[in-house]
Parts: structure tokens; sequence; C-alpha cells
């Protein structure tokens, strides 16, 4: 009974051609020969008592394939054809895997309400297609999705490589941050005359629609008080706008006069 073997019979994707080497032995049948010897076992040589061709599969078809051609990722067949002093054939199958990759992705973040920055992959040595998927840096996985946040916070990207003929699929993270953006706001409060009503004052730059606290000090004066003034007099007014989702706190100041 012939046996076959190859000497590898699975291989990873490198772009190299791949051909296992076939052993083909004829094992004894333990008779004893008229001369009084026992049979032992035979190892064929490849071109002279055999020749070895390939086929590709794929499906439930199988291709011819020269050997310098056995490069992709697949399952393939060495089929070794008896002849010279030798009938009949032995077929076995080997297989080039795919390579693993590992990929990396990279987002410099921005400041709210600026154009966003575009991921960067590297590591697709398989050119595979390249989806992104977002999420709060604090969430579960399971919160994903592939809208790309506006609102300012700490994020983590996510890209997902497909699988290639040749190359497995990936993924790759990184975490990014959409910045508050600053505000430069303005204060104005027109000077009144004692005893009349105070004026209101007024605030533009106030993007976020922060609350704004008013503080005041005379003419003079250390430090900033809650309480308005009423006597006479040359003050400052200041006006806190606190943070908010998307904007920084900032200050704004004015003077005015109490005739």
């Amino acid at each position: 009974e012939a046996t076959m073997t190859l000497s590898e019979t699975e291989y990873t994707y490198d772009g190299n051609a791949k051909n296992p080497s076939v052993t083909i032995r004829f094992e004894s049948d333990g008779a004893t020969g008229a001369d009084g010897t026992t049979g032992s076992a035979t190892t064929l040589t490849e071109g002279t008592d055999y020749d070895v061709t390939y086929k590709k599969v794929n499906g439930e078809s199988e291709d011819d394939i020269a050997a310098n051609q056995i490069i992709t990722a697949g399952t393939y067949k060495a089929i070794a054809t008896a002849k010279g002093n030798y009938t009949g054939s032995k077929e076995a199958t080997f297989t080039i895997t795919k390579t693993s990759i590992t990929p990396t992705v990279t987002l410099e973040g921005w400041t709210y309400g600026t154009t966003a920055k575009t991921p960067t992959i590297s590591g697709n040595t398989g050119n595979g297609s390249v989806t992104y998927e977002y999420k709060l840096k604090t969430a579960e996985d399971s919160e994903y999705k592939a809208d790309a946040p506006t609102e300012a916070g700490d994020y983590t990207i996510k890209a997902t490589i497909a699988a290639t003929a040749n190359y497995e699929a990936a993924t790759a993270t990184t975490d990014f941050t959409i910045s508050k953006a600053n505000i430069t706001p303005t204060v104005t409060l027109e000077g009144w005359t004692y005893g009349a009503t105070a004026n209101t004052p007024t605030i533009t730059g106030n993007s976020g629609d922060g609350t704004v606290t008013y503080t005041y000090k005379a003419e003079g004066a250390e430090s900033f008080v809650e309480t308005a003034p009423e006597a006479a007099g040359n003050y400052t007014i200041k006006a806190s706008i606190a943070e908010t989702t998307n904007y920084n706190s900032g200050e704004a100041t004015a003077t005015f006069t109490i005739t």
C-alpha cells in the first residue's frame, strides 16, 4: 500500500509560493520471498516514479494551478501520479491561511465648532475597507455608533478593517478629545443718576448661553461684591459666565458711573 505525506500541511500567506515536499512510500506486505528475505518499505523518487501536480480548491470545484502560482490564501491539493514501474495516484491537501494584521488608528482632537479632523490608518497591509465608529471614552463597547461626535468631550474611535483575500480582519482604537471652545464676552452698563432706577447690564459673546453672575466694586476697592451699588461714584462691573457643555467659562468687565 502506498502512502503519501507532505512536508507541510499549513502555511501562512507571505506573498511567496508554497510547495510542500511530497514523499511516496510503498509499505512492505511482510511476505518472505523465495530467497528467504522479507520485503521492506520503498521510498519512490519524484520525477522517476511519480510526478506532482497541483489543484486549487474553489468551493465545489478544483482548478489546475502551477507550483509557482500557489501563493494566495486557500486550500490546495498536491496530486502524485505514478509512472515507470508504478501505477495509480495519491493526493493530499494543504492550506495557506490569511495573515493577521496589527493596524493602528490615530485621530487628532479639535475644538468644538471647528472642522473635525480625519482619522489616519496604518498597518492596513491588505488595503481592506475601513469603517469608523465612535463612543464616549467612558461608555461600554456596545455604545459604538457610526456618527462622529460633535459635542465637546473625551471619545474613543474604533477602526474596523475588513478581511481581504490574504489578510484577516482587524480593529484598532484610540482616544481623542473635542475641546470646549473659548468665549470672548463683553459687558456694558450705562450709568444712571443717584436715586433713579438702575440700568440693566448687557452681555454679548456668551456663545454657550452660560449662566451669568454680576459682581461690582467701587473705584479704589480691592474686591468685587455681589450687591449692586446705589451711592454716587465710579464703579466696575464684572460679568462671570459659567462654562457649558461646549464652551469654557469667561469674564468681562466694564466701568460705569452713578452721578
